[in-house]
């Protein structure tokens, strides 16, 4: 090799070295979270003692240390002005390039103008402020213009500091971030809005949860509920959960308060991209795993996941009593979550605020039912179109992503995911899921009209409670009256024209209508007292 090759080489492998040198050492990305809360203050005059603020720090700073964060808690007498601006400049001064600082504070804040000032600015107040002096308290602003200006990749803060108003009087108000000022990267999220407080749980008679009300949102959030597909929890996701927890819990915990004081949680600032803040470890689902996902106040409605997998539906040319249109076919799923039990009445009514059933005290089949509490009985006589209102008005209501962990759409299920689901992985080489015989035993339909049995079984003559009949041969995936009880609406066409399916049976059908392959039709607009529906929860 000559010398001139020989140097190139050299300098190629140098190259290498110096590559994976630099690979070798290049700083991991680090989690910050500097924590203050405060509960007691010297100017106890103006700031009155707070219950939680320090219960919620000393949470969170638990919370975050165990998700790998390095953390700096700083409550009581620890809480002064000059240890929480030196912690802050500690982290904001180092060289961290991607590293992410979590500022979380709990105690009381407020905005006015300080001496010599032209607009009101958000100070937080320590445990050792005078709460009408600024110089006294920590300068909101000056806080993100230090994060924004400094090489901290995001700088997050969760402020739960407007519990209270030191002086009315001057015009002070409540912490609520709408004289905050933020550069790129820095973001916000405050306990409450302008003109609000935010608030603690209600401790009386030991009723309280120990957390502020925003404060014990974040740590939900955190702790899983605000969790993604992807098993973390981000700064977006975190924002999406506070907004659809706190409001609601704020207006049923202070029924009395007035429509705009009801606590607001308010946002500012963007990032480019996101922020994971935590990881949550995301157990396997299993077929049969149950999420509950509440309809309306008090009411709530259960789904069971139905388990990623492919089947051949349709009936085999063998099954006995099969029709032409059942033919089989493959079909593949990645999973869905599908309503443990046919609509009920009372979920029916808490969404529409009437009651069409037939079956039902007011309606015109209330004799047969007559002393029997039918708000667990199947809804019926409800039209396909009249699916399609309550659908809408179910994917309308917010909390669907704690409920299911990701956004879903309520919708009919389509007649394939239908009878996937109702075959529960045993295949089609039986009728039903839990073998090839009816009479009425199993379930609720007319046991005069047998299938693969000579005994005659029982013939209500009426719709029954959901889930009556799942005890002598529970579904492998949890769900209920699959078969019989009120025939169910699918989503989709059953040829070229206008008719839906339906299917499954109901209380009026023989056995043999029952049956897993089973296809029914009819148009859109009907409504009969043997046709209801259940809902799945997907993409």
């Amino acid at each position: 090799m000559s010398l001139r090759n020989f140097a190139v080489a050299l300098l190629v492998v140098l190259g290498c070295v110096l590559a994976l040198i630099g690979q070798e050492t290049k700083p991991k990305a680090v989690k910050y979270a500097l924590i203050v809360g405060v509960d007691k203050y010297e100017d106890s005059k103006r700031l009155p003692k707070l219950q939680f603020a320090e219960a919620d720090a000393n949470s969170l700073n638990d919370l975050l240390k165990e998700k790998g964060f390095q953390t700096i808690l700083l409550v009581g007498e620890n809480a002064s002005k000059a240890k929480i601006e030196a912690a802050f400049q500690a982290i904001v001064k180092k060289d961290t390039g991607d590293d992410t600082l979590l500022v979380a504070f709990s105690g009381h804040g407020h905005q006015f103008k300080p001496p010599g000032g032209k607009e009101v600015e958000p100070f937080l107040c320590t445990r050792d402020c005078n709460a009408l002096d600024s110089a006294t308290q920590v300068a909101f602003n000056e806080m993100l213009s230090d994060a924004g200006s400094s090489k901290v990749g995001k700088a997050l803060f969760l402020i739960d500091a407007c519990r209270v108003d030191p002086d009315p009087n001057k015009g002070s108000s409540g912490l609520d971030g709408h004289a905050v000022k933020v550069k790129a990267q820095t973001v916000a999220l405050f306990a409450a809005s302008n003109g609000q407080k935010a608030r603690e749980h209600p401790d009386a008679a030991g009723t309280g949860n120990g957390h502020g009300l925003f404060m014990s949102e974040v740590l939900s959030a955190l702790g899983g509920e605000a969790k993604n597909r992807r098993g973390t929890v981000t700064w977006n996701g975190l924002v999406n959960h506070i907004a659809g927890e706190v409001t609601p819990k704020s207006k049923t915990l202070f029924p009395n308060l007035p429509e705009n004081q009801h606590q607001t949680p308010h946002s500012i600032g963007s990032l480019a991209g996101d922020a994971v803040l935590v990881e949550v470890e995301v157990a396997a689902r299993k077929g049969g795993d149950e999420v509950s996902f509440e309809i309306a106040d008090g009411v709530k409605m259960v789904f069971c996941w139905i388990p990623k997998g492919k089947a051949t539906l349709g009936s085999p040319e063998t099954e006995k009593d099969r029709n032409d249109d059942e033919k089989e076919h493959e079909f593949a799923t990645e999973g869905f979550w599908l309503a443990k039990t046919e609509c009920t009445q009372k979920e029916w009514e808490s969404v529409m605020g009437e009651n069409p059933s037939y079956f039902s005290a007011s309606g015109d089949g209330k004799a047969r039912v007559q002393g029997m509490a039918t708000g667990n009985f199947p809804v019926e006589t409800v039209s396909w179109d009249d699916t399609q209102l309550f659908l809408k008005k179910l994917n309308a209501r917010g909390g669907v992503s704690k409920a299911f962990g990701k956004a879903v759409a309520f919708k009919l299920p389509n007649e394939d995911q239908w009878e996937y689901a109702y075959r529960g992985g045993k295949g089609n080489k039986q009728a039903f899921y839990w073998g090839d015989s009816l009479n009425g035993d199993k379930a609720n339909c007319n046991g005069n009209f047998l299938y693969g049995t000579e005994s005659k079984g029982a013939y209500l003559e009426r719709t029954s409670a959901v889930g009556s009949y799942t005890k002598s041969d529970p579904h492998a995936w949890g769900l209920s009256d699959m078969s019989g009880n009120v025939w169910e609406w699918c989503d989709n066409l059953y040829s070229s024209g206008s008719f839906r399916v339906y299917r499954g049976g109901s209380w009026r059908s023989v056995a043999r209508s029952c049956r897993s392959a089973y296809r029914g039709r009819d148009e859109p607009s009907n409504r009969r007292n043997d046709l209801g529906f259940r809902c799945v929860a997907g993409q």
